[in-house]
């Protein structure tokens, strides 16, 4: 068998069928091959679709045209796109449930069952009017622990995609980046005499052994969303004044990482707790014997 790209005859055919793929918004790879073998089944024509692939947003389909079947051509295209009132976590409200999960405290231990009944509960609503939605989100739905503890609540799309979505089991009342900015102004101007000039921001980072970091070539303090709900009100603000130490020695030329004697001294001094890191807490056993 030979491979050609240089030619692609049957144009206006492997047009037709990219059109049809493109327009229903399928990606799954399989999803995909199976549908334009299909189709091509159901058509009177010479190409002969042997095999598919995707590849970073393309599709390549490869076949070959009657009666000379020993030559493969290969025609590509770039994948389409769902619609957004086609995707089932528009249809379902999926967010909807997600900001209502993330919202609610938990003071006793929840299960991964305990996820995936409340996310089927959500969804029951939709079972009449939107069956189409709900049943492929029935039947592809899995609620898992990731390696890292963080909980997937897994689903396919109707055109094969798979989506993921990454409830928070809030343990505590949440703080506010407005709350944090207040408390670094005010721990600025009281420890360092200066304007907290540092940007702050949540993000969607699931860090199983940290709660804050911070960016030095950003020079941004950066809180994890996920580990905010589990931890307290005094281990967040501890956490931020242990990051304001790493911004404000950046920011003032002096050594400030985990390390570095002068950053574990600063920390010392402020009162916030150190980094439990293994080069951190040996670094800490070294200050201590040359104090």
């Amino acid at each position: 068998m030979i491979l050609t790209r240089e030619l692609t005859p049957n144009l206006e055919y492997l047009e037709k069928l990219s059109n049809i793929i493109q327009k229903d918004g399928l990606r799954d790879p399989w999803i995909i091959q199976d549908r334009l073998k299909q189709l091509n089944r159901q058509d009177d024509t010479d190409v002969v679709v042997f095999d598919s692939y995707n590849e970073k947003g393309k599709c390549i389909v490869y076949y070959g045209v009657k009666p000379d079947l020993s030559v493969i051509y290969a025609y590509e295209f770039k994948l389409g796109k769902v619609l957004k009132e086609y995707k089932i976590e528009n249809i379902l409200e999926l967010d909807k449930w997600k900001q209502n999960f993330d919202s609610v405290i938990r003071y006793s231990m929840i299960t991964l069952d305990d996820i995936k009944n409340d996310v089927l509960q959500w969804v029951e609503k939709y079972k009449t009017r939107q069956s189409r939605a709900y049943k492929q989100f029935i039947d592809t739905l899995k609620v898992y622990r990731h390696y890292t503890g963080q909980i997937i609540v897994y689903y396919k799309e109707m055109n094969g995609e798979n989506k993921k979505l990454k409830p928070i089991v809030r343990k505590y009342k949440s703080i506010s980046l407005d709350d944090l900015i207040e408390f670094g102004k005010k721990k600025s101007k009281e420890l360092w005499n200066r304007e907290f000039t540092c940007k702050v921001v949540f993000v969607k980072a699931y860090w199983n052994s940290q709660l804050g970091v911070y960016y030095p070539h950003k020079e941004t303090i950066a809180f994890s969303e996920y580990m905010c709900a589990t931890m307290t009100e005094d281990q967040i603000y501890d956490t931020m004044l242990h990051e304001m130490v790493h911004w404000h020695l950046h920011t003032s030329g002096r050594n400030y990482h985990d390390e570095d004697f002068e950053f574990i001294e600063e920390c010392l001094k402020v009162g916030c707790g150190l980094s439990q890191s293994n080069s951190a807490r040996k670094a800490y056993i070294q200050y201590q014997k040359s104090v």
